[in-house]
């Protein structure tokens, strides 16, 4: 007695589709980040507190001399510290804006998904149905 095997085939077919184009996304492609506009005027008024206190410096030890190099040094370390801010801030600015263009690229890339596909099943004999059939033929060739 021989034994058929049912067998089954599946084929898949896959694809990539893109995620349609929505305002949304053109509004956040057209973002512009920006740094802090107040970065600016913030240095100005150190710059500005610096000079009245140049002003303020007086007594019998201060000389025009030193006052001008006390606001020389202080003008020194403020524009330091402004540009260290400065590289900061535009550290930061970018980073934003590579995070922006991820989300973006994250959002509008293809996907991968599955387009169509067939399966195809081809029966054999076998199981409990050709075990009876065969059980069946053996049964009447012993009464026969």
């Amino acid at each position: 007695m021989g034994k058929k095997k049912q067998t089954s085939t599946t084929t898949n077919s896959y694809g990539f589709f893109t995620p349609p184009n929505t305002p949304d996304f053109d509004a956040l492609r057209a973002f512009k980040i920006q740094a802090d506009p107040s970065f600016g005027a913030y240095a100005s008024d150190l710059k500005r507190r610096n000079q009245e206190t140049r002003n303020r410096l007086t007594g019998p030890y201060v000389t025009p001399e030193m006052q001008e190099q006390t606001e020389l040094a202080q003008n020194e370390e403020i524009a330091q510290e402004e540009a260290q801010a400065r590289r900061g801030l535009n550290f930061d600015t970018n980073r934003m804006e590579l995070g922006k263009l991820s989300t973006i690229a994250e959002l509008t890339r293809p996907q991968l998904a599955n387009t169509g596909g067939t399966t195809t099943t081809t029966a054999g004999g076998g199981g409990w149905g050709s075990a009876l059939s065969t059980a069946g033929q053996i049964a009447a060739m012993v009464f026969l």
